[in-house]
């Protein structure tokens, strides 16, 4: 067996504070190191930061099937928690596993209908489930209403952003 790593910090006030700085630093291997024991051996009574900096640390370095697996814990224990949903959802289109990230996308619209990127985030990942993702998966043309109501209010929520208009062509 591995030693024991004596660099971790060694309360758990110290290690939240070792990993929102290595988060904010956007250092994602110490992210990573500092919790994996942490929300590993926590399971279920993993502290819910630690989770979710550690969900995102794998989404931003792209590797998607470790960010969905950390990330579902949400899902299973704390289903209200939009923005940890809302990077779940990202973490399964990275995957193309849209179905399940347009069902995620879908509850964190139930709990904010209103929050510019989910509805941004939703009609793109419902656009690309009506085109078949580009060849990839049998198209639903089915979902094409809902999909062009959200790339609507994606722009009506935020005139700004250009990538509703975009996505609208």
């Amino acid at each position: 067996p591995n030693p024991p790593d004596t660099t971790l910090p060694t309360t758990p006030e110290a290690l939240r504070s070792a990993v929102e700085a290595a988060f904010r630093a956007e250092n994602w291997p110490d992210v990573l190191r500092l919790t994996e024991r942490a929300v590993i051996e926590g399971g279920a009574r993993a502290e819910h930061r630690l989770v979710a900096w550690r969900g995102r640390a794998f989404l931003y370095q792209r590797r998607f099937a470790e960010a969905a697996q950390t990330l579902a814990w949400f899902e299973a224990r704390m289903p209200d928690q939009h923005q940890a949903l809302f990077y779940l959802a990202q973490a399964l289109a990275g995957l193309q596993d849209l179905t399940e990230a347009w069902r995620v996308f879908a509850a964190c619209l139930a709990l904010r209908p209103d929050e510019p990127r989910y509805v941004l985030e939703a009609a793109r990942t419902g656009a690309r489930l009506v085109n078949g993702d580009y060849g990839a998966i049998a198209p639903r043309p089915d979902l094409l209403p809902e999909a062009l109501a959200l790339l609507r209010r994606a722009a009506t929520l935020n005139p700004r952003d250009a990538r509703p208009w975009r996505e609208l062509g």
